[in-house]
């Protein structure tokens, strides 16, 4: 296979993961709400055969103090970040290649340029790629650069196709699975006829027992008011939910 045809398949392999990417999170985004909502509805409806439950469904879903390792993850990642500000001049060089494609992108995305675009789809689109645009070229984050570059059909280097996507490939889809295998998309995703024992069977393993006429009612209620117009669900988790 030549090197051309090679990046051009990576390049459109980049591209499905990117915008499966961005489908999965909001699927999962939706799903933590309506999840959000469902458990605010059952907090007070729990069954009565296990004591304290009431409390221990608020502490966990609801006011759960914070995690004192995800404390200590964040205070790591907040250090990275400070390094990452203070070392200006290792960000500050560019490529050659990197910055001629970036001034590109710029010319025909800057929105000074597009402003008079009258169909709104194209603005929207160009606006959208300058945005990756400028935080790739800031971050060195080369893939996305390179992904926006093709996308506006301009010549990217083929070796740095090779160079920086390749890789990136398989970690997309790494996250792509992890997503998908989380409790939110797997709700979003799951036929509606079964979101009742889903639920049901999801809050037994993590020690809840709910009367499953109760579980039905509300997740009947929340279907109801996703398909009113011009309402949809609030999230009131405060803790991530995590896999089955």
């Amino acid at each position: 296979m030549s090197s051309q045809k090679s990046s051009k398949i990576i390049l459109i392999e980049f591209k499905f993961l990117t915008e499966e990417k961005e489908d999965v999170e909001d699927l999962c985004k939706k799903g933590l709400a309506d999840l959000g909502y469902c458990l605010n509805e059952l907090k007070g409806k729990l069954s009565k055969k296990i004591d304290g439950q009431v409390e221990k469904f608020e502490e966990q879903f609801f006011n759960k103090p914070p995690d004192p390792e995800e404390a200590a993850e964040k205070a790591i990642a907040d250090a990275l970040e400070a390094d990452k500000d203070d070392d200006v001049e290792a960000v500050g060089k560019k490529e050659k290649w990197a910055k001629k494609l970036y001034r590109e992108i710029v010319l025909l995305t800057h929105p000074d340029k597009t402003a008079a675009i009258p169909i709104p789809q194209i603005a929207t689109k160009l606006l959208k790629f300058y945005n990756i645009a400028v935080d790739a070229y800031a971050s060195n984050d080369f893939p996305e650069l390179l992904y926006v570059g093709n996308e506006l059909d301009l010549e990217v280097p083929e070796d740095k196709v090779q160079e920086y996507i390749g890789p990136k490939i398989k970690t997309l889809s790494e996250e792509i699975g992890k997503k998908k295998a989380t409790f939110p998309y797997q709700w979003e995703t799951m036929p509606e006829d079964k979101r009742g024992t889903i639920l049901e069977n999801y809050l037994k393993s993590i020690g809840y027992i709910f009367d499953k006429e109760v579980i039905e009612e509300v997740v009947e209620k929340v279907k109801r008011i996703k398909r009113k117009p011009g309402t949809r669900p609030v999230n009131y988790i405060r803790q991530r939910l995590k896999s089955q």
